[in-house]
């Protein structure tokens, strides 16, 4: 009836043995201002504990505001029943700092079969001045190891969290013993092992070629960031995430570009060096999604190279043919195999970092 604010959050599914995952989102699935910002609640997956917050910060809650649950069950071959509750713990007195929520990962990560210890990695770009309240990495049953290493913008690097034996039965908010601060044009890289071999007890299938996906069979690779903004941070209350994200790259090398999906579309950062292979940062439902750029060649300002560009359950293995103009347009068009519009068939955009 009145506006509130959340200082804890607990989650209690009554069905342990199918329930995946609980997230309670403010404003529908995803959303939020910011690269990557998780306009979430709460958010729980197996064996995650109750989300406390510091003394004097929590989540802000208006009256007549309506909350959005995602639930994802694991199916055991019967019929089941779950009822979840969930236990909100308002604060008392003034909201000192409202935490946001930042999330991270890759769509197109690929488990090869009978590997024992497969890489992945993605990155989050920070956007604004912050401090880190907590990290949550998540993963499936083959997850091994997660480590979150922060690159600050004068070239430091500091490892923000170290899993070194990652267990999805015991999935944990982690939260930092000292002040954790990030500038803005920090990146924070996340690092990943598979083990989808015979030797993981917990794998269902180790001859099996495992993608992204929704299954607790299938794979995922998120970080999840809780923060405060900074007071009095040049950055308090606004942010250009892309600008943020292409400061991170070369000079020159970065440009921002528009998906284009029917009338919506999809902001994202384009990664084109001149040697190697790039990246593409997508913003997707209040997540900072990153695709790797590969075999990526030029024939003078045009280039040619292919993206596992995977949103969701759409997309896959797709061909990029881009063309940049003298004044840092960009033109692009994407295939599914060099002649097959993709679903998304075409990109445009410009150099975000002038050279």
């Amino acid at each position: 009836p009145d506006d509130r604010w959340v200082q804890a959050v607990e989650f209690r599914p009554s069905n342990l043995e199918v329930t995946h995952h609980v997230v309670i989102f403010m404003g529908g699935f995803g959303g939020g201002g910011g690269m990557g910002n998780f306009d979430v609640l709460g958010v729980w997956s197996v064996g995650t504990e109750p989300n406390v917050y510091p003394e004097g910060m929590g989540r802000k809650l208006e009256k007549g505001q309506h909350l959005f649950a995602n639930m994802h069950y694991h199916p055991n071959g019967t019929a089941q029943k779950d009822q979840t509750r969930i236990g909100l713990h308002f604060g008392e007195g003034p909201l000192k700092h409202e935490v946001r929520a930042a999330l991270a990962g890759s769509f197109s990560l690929s488990v090869p079969p009978n590997v024992a210890n497969h890489q992945e990695t993605a990155s989050w770009y920070v956007d604004r001045d912050m401090q880190i309240i907590s990290l949550f990495p998540h993963m499936h049953l083959r997850g091994k190891d997660m480590r979150l290493t922060a690159v600050y913008p004068d070239g430091r690097d500091q490892t923000l969290l170290n899993v070194p034996g990652y267990d999805f039965n015991w999935q944990l908010f982690y939260y930092p013993k000292d002040e954790l601060v990030l500038p803005a044009g920090s990146r924070v890289d996340i690092l990943a092992h598979y083990d989808n071999s015979a030797e993981n007890p917990y794998n269902p299938d180790p001859n099996r070629r495992v993608y992204f996906g929704t299954s607790t069979d299938d794979e995922m690779l998120f970080g999840i960031f809780e923060y405060i903004e900074l007071d009095g941070s040049a950055t308090a209350g606004r942010s250009d995430p892309l600008a943020a994200v292409a400061a991170s790259f070369p000079k020159g090398e970065a440009y921002r570009v528009f998906l284009k999906a029917g009338e919506a579309g999809l902001p994202a950062v384009l990664h084109l060096p001149r040697e190697g292979d790039g990246r593409w940062i997508i913003l997707f439902n209040g997540t900072q999604i990153e695709a790797p750029v590969e075999n990526l060649t030029w024939d003078g300002d045009t280039c040619n190279a292919t993206v596992a560009l995977q949103m969701g359950q759409f997309g896959g293995q797709v061909v990029l043919d881009a063309t940049i103009h003298p004044d840092g347009r960009l033109d692009g068009r994407l295939t599914n195999d060099g002649t097959t519009p993709f679903l998304i068939p075409r990109i445009e955009g410009e150099r975000i970092v002038a050279e």
